[in-house]
């Protein structure tokens, strides 16, 4: 902050600018406006003020706060004297500024309520374009604390409507000198009274130091003596204005001399302040006098005697308080220059001194920028928006086009597929050519192919784990269906021949049988009968036929058994066809060996491929093994007792 505070003195109850005094931490200069000669023969005066001083208020203010090439200055107070302003009470159910101005405008309440408005606020608010209003610091009366320790506001519970005082008064020159100041870039930070400079600087701060044990928080009185014949005061608590007020004073018998107050001054403010007290419910506990000094006077004639006087006599009514005494020849300018001092040397985190709200608040160059960037970027928003709404007008008109020749498109194509559909009433084409849609997929999902099962090379890979010549193959049942299932069912000896069975079956690779489930075992008679329950790999509709790997033959399940021979087994289609694994086939008798060096034949021929006698029951190539109607397979595998050595032995 800069600092510099400008006093600004009014007359015409606040009508017309009359001074100015530019206060800073080294500085002091005042200014008066210039007389200008009257327009009027009819006024009473000789001699008028008018808006041109204001201008030119302004004009000096800019001197003296603009230097050398800066382009723009600041004020960190703008002060205004006691002329034009009235502080009263009134009913207000908050103390928010514009509740107040509407509860000020609308003048006097019911009688149940009391008087909503103090005595002559309605003459000095007439409307808020003439005036404005400022509610004060509503405060109740502390009690002795002890310091650090914090009240809670919250603590006094609320009510209906509560007396708020408020200071009102005539403002309108002050706006315009503010708009002439922000027009020549020089800032004004804040606006405030003499009151409220008064209550800042005079009155006590609420003490933070840690060695105070106890504070005193009640309300101070604070008088100040105005040169011009003005008795100032205000209540003020923890630097916070409660209440304030002024009377005029009796002018000095002598020329130049400096007016004081009187004992009938002091009869005169304690009837003021007991008025206040009743409505506020608060009274200040301590008197501090900032009088004139008048070197003139001696004796009973001095300022200061008469200064006693009247602080005698204001202890006298006002309850023994205690009564401070300053002398100053200059009461104002002490205050002025305190206050700058104070404005000057605030801390960052310290509270801004309190002062009229819609003076320090009103709009100024900055915000009149603002308001001209956001109506450009509305603006520009517009322009976008208008430009998008135009550019998807045209892509409708183009899309619309688009679909008016689709559709002329495919109601040609219609009329030449289907024109009856054209000429049937009340039916919308696109309904019937869904339904023509939905027929001919559900006819194309009913004449789907089942792909075929390459069930012959199925047989030849298990023909790998079955040919064990102590495994009698009972059967081997297929399914059809989306969930074929195989069945083989087997005679062993024992239970263990049973089990390297399965696991011979299951361990065969390129087989298209998976997901073999636990096996089962019962007796047979003197042998073991196991049932193995496999799920055929489906492949799915449409695609090609598994390719056939070359099957990979399993461990023998006994190596020291005689190698298997295949039978020949039968396969039926489409009728299954069920073989017992007990019938075998005639055995012919063999031979006895003939003479050395000649060859003997077998009635029964060496099995050179171990699929051989799978391949004699497959259908001719007209005829496909696999047909998509096909229910069940059934192929049983006679046993063929093995062919008698040489020599007949065994």
């Amino acid at each position: 902050m800069s600092g510099r505070v400008c006093y600004v003195a009014r007359a015409d109850r606040g009508s017309r600018i009359e001074s100015l005094r530019l206060v800073g931490a080294r500085t002091d200069e005042a200014w008066a406006v210039p007389l200008a000669p009257a327009q009027n023969s009819d006024a009473g005066d000789g001699e008028l003020f008018d808006e041109r001083g204001i201008v030119a208020a302004a004009d000096w203010v800019k001197s003296r706060t603009l230097g050398g090439k800066a382009r723009s200055g600041s004020l960190s107070l703008l002060c205004l004297d006691a002329e034009g302003f009235s502080a009263g009470w009134i009913t207000s159910p908050s103390t928010e500024r514009r509740v107040v101005a509407s509860v000020a405008s609308a003048g006097i309440a019911s009688e149940e309520a009391g008087s909503a408005v103090g005595p002559g606020l309605g003459f000095y608010f007439p409307s808020d374009t003439e005036s404005g209003v400022q509610p004060l610091a509503v405060a109740t009366e502390p009690e002795t604390k002890v310091a650090g320790v914090k009240v809670d506001a919250d603590a006094v519970a609320p009510t209906a409507a509560l007396r708020v005082p408020v200071l009102v008064g005539a403002d309108a020159p002050v706006r315009l000198l503010l708009d002439l100041l922000d027009q020549r870039s020089i800032l004004v930070e804040s606006v405030t009274t003499i009151w409220h400079a008064m209550a800042r600087v005079w009155g006590e701060a609420p003490s933070d130091r840690a060695n105070v044990v106890t504070e005193d928080s009640g309300v101070a009185a604070i008088i100040l003596i105005d040169q011009r014949g003005r008795l100032l005061w205000c209540w003020t608590a923890k630097g916070e204005l409660l209440a304030g007020g002024s009377m005029r004073l009796a002018t000095p018998d002598a020329v130049g001399r400096a007016p004081s107050p009187t004992a009938a001054d002091a009869a005169r403010l304690t009837n003021d302040w007991i008025a206040w007290g009743s409505q506020l419910g608060v009274v200040p506990r301590r008197v501090a006098c900032i009088a004139a000094d008048d070197p003139v006077g001696v004796g009973e004639d001095s300022a200061s005697f008469r200064a006693g006087q009247f602080g005698a006599k204001l202890a006298g009514t006002w309850g023994g308080a205690g009564v401070d005494l300053v002398l100053d020849q200059d009461p104002i300018g002490a205050t002025l220059a305190r206050l700058a001092s104070a404005t000057a040397d605030a801390r960052p985190d310290e509270a801004a001194i309190a002062g009229l709200d819609g003076l320090s608040h009103r709009p100024g160059k900055l915000h009149k920028r603002m308001h001209v960037w956001v109506a450009l970027g509305i603006l520009g928003g517009a322009l976008l928006s208008a430009g998008a709404a135009w550019k998807l007008r045209a892509s409708v008109g183009l899309l619309t086009e688009a679909a008016q020749s689709e559709d002329s498109r495919w109601r040609e194509l219609i009329q030449t597929s289907y024109p009856n559909i054209m000429k049937l009433p009340n039916v919308e084409p696109e309904d019937e050519l869904n339904k023509i849609l939905r027929r001919e997929e559900q006819e194309r999902e009913r004449n789907k192919i089942e792909p075929m099962r390459p069930i012959i090379q199925e047989l030849e890979t298990l023909s790998l784990a079955l040919a064990d010549p102590e495994v009698d193959l009972e059967s081997i049942d297929i399914s059809a269906g989306a969930n074929a299932s195989v069945i083989i069912n087997v005679l062993t000896p024992d239970i263990k021949q049973a089990e390297n069975v399965y696991k011979a079956i299951t361990a065969i690779s390129g087989s298209n049988i998976e997901s073999w489930q636990q096996p089962s075992f019962s007796n047979a008679g003197t042998k073991i009968k196991g049932v193995f329950t496999g799920k055929w790999r489906n492949p799915k509709a449409g695609a090609p036929a598994p390719s056939v790997q070359a099957p990979r033959p399993a461990p023998p399940s006994n190596p020291t058994s005689t190698p298997a021979r295949a039978a020949s087994p039968t396969v039926s289609n489409p009728a299954p066809v069920t073989d017992s694994g007990t019938a075998r086939p005639r055995q012919t008798p063999t031979q006895p060996p003939g003479p050395a060096g000649v060859e003997t034949s077998s009635p029964i021929p060496p099995l050179t491929n171990p699929g051989q006698g799978l391949t004699q029951g497959a259908p001719s190539p007209d005829q496909p093994a696999d047909t998509p109607g096909q229910s069940e397979t059934s192929v049983a595998r006679p046993r063929v007792p093995p062919a008698t050595p040489p020599g007949g032995g065994r």
